[in-house]
């Protein structure tokens, strides 16, 4: 087969004569790879992954820290204000005392200078003036002594006492109270020795302002449901 050169395209022509033209190559510019583009999102490797949680980890930890000093100022602020309440808050005030209960003097001394006669009991010691009673050793003994300066009745006294007691008869007991002015105040102190034996203590204060001291032993007697004056001696011999 003849073939003929095209000078315009160097290229041979076909027998045919027949040249069918052909485009020169475009100049594409040679591709290079480049960087490989920062991988993002779902696309990251996952061994790429950590590093970049790494931080984000660590943002939370100025607002734990931030939180922490903030509850720490605030227990120190409600310390502070409990601590300065306290100071401040004024003691709770004493109440205001009550009237102090008065005092009962029942010395002799005290009853002789003036003073009242109360009705007390101090273990085996009973005071006072009071009316006694016909059951009891000190209550028939305050009964005497009030028959004798109260009712003024040597009856009364002679009563108290058994009928075999040596002591004086009424009669005779009558001139003795009458022999003490009237309105004269007495006082007792009654001490028991056993059971039916006592010290008594008769203290006078007359209208004058006269007083007198008596001490006697007084024996007592049980009968028929009732206490009696046994016997009476001086205490001092």
């Amino acid at each position: 087969m003849n073939t003929n050169t095209n000078t315009n395209t160097d290229r041979p022509v076909p027998a045919s004569g027949r040249w069918t033209p052909v485009l020169s190559p475009l100049a594409i510019p040679e591709h290079r790879p480049g960087p490989a583009p920062e991988p993002s999102g779902a696309d990251a490797p996952a061994e790429e992954s950590a590093p970049a949680a790494e931080p984000a980890a660590r943002r939370p930890r100025p607002l734990v820290l931030g939180i922490a000093a903030a509850v720490g100022a605030l227990a120190l602020g409600v310390l502070a204000l409990g601590l300065s309440s306290r100071g401040t808050t004024p003691p709770a005030s004493a109440p205001p005392p009550s009237a102090a209960a008065p005092v009962v003097t029942t010395t002799a001394q005290h009853f002789l200078a003036g003073g009242p006669c109360p009705n007390t009991v101090e273990g085996k010691v009973s005071r006072g003036d009071g009316p006694g009673g016909s059951a009891g050793a000190v209550p028939v003994i305050f009964a005497f002594q009030r028959a004798y300066y109260g009712a003024r009745s040597g009856e009364q006294v002679r009563a108290l006492a058994l009928p075999e007691a040596p002591l004086p008869a009424a009669e005779t007991i009558q001139q003795g109270i009458d022999t003490v002015p009237a309105a004269t105040a007495y006082c007792l102190t009654i001490t028991e020795h056993q059971p039916t034996h006592y010290l008594v203590e008769i203290f006078e204060r007359r209208p004058s302002g006269e007083t007198r001291t008596y001490r006697q032993n007084v024996t007592t007697v049980d009968r028929d449901g009732r206490t009696f004056i046994d016997t009476i001696s001086n205490a001092d011999g």
